[in-house]
């Protein structure tokens, strides 16, 4: 029987990156069309239904979760909702996507 050694050493695994979270916190001072239309601008592919859900979240349970991808992303959209002209700058946060121990993750399992 022959065997491969070579193969296998000559590989290196790649370690996916964690997913971070984007988290909307609710606040009294922006209208909410203009979060809607703000999130349908700033985050890819996020339709007026789901920007309207996330909106909403946000308004009567605290926060939300706008987007779940990579930490560099995570930290784009941030930075560019936090850029956008509004009354009072978004209170939004990046957390790890896969920190089971955080408060925000408890809240989150309670929601979905």
């Amino acid at each position: 029987m022959l065997e491969n050694k070579g193969r296998s050493k000559g590989r290196k695994s790649r370690k996916i990156a964690p997913p971070y979270r984007v988290i909307l916190h609710n606040d009294n001072y922006n209208k909410r069309e203009y979060v809607v239309q703000v999130l349908m601008k700033v985050i890819p592919g996020m339709t007026l239904d789901n920007a309207v859900n996330i909106m909403q979240e946000a308004h009567y349970n605290g926060l939300s979760v706008v987007i779940i991808c990579a930490q560099a992303d995570a930290e784009d959209h941030c930075m560019q909702l936090r850029e956008m002209d509004f009354l009072v700058p978004l209170n939004l946060q990046v957390v790890d996507a896969e920190d089971h121990h955080s408060d925000l993750s408890a809240w989150y399992q309670r929601c979905t």
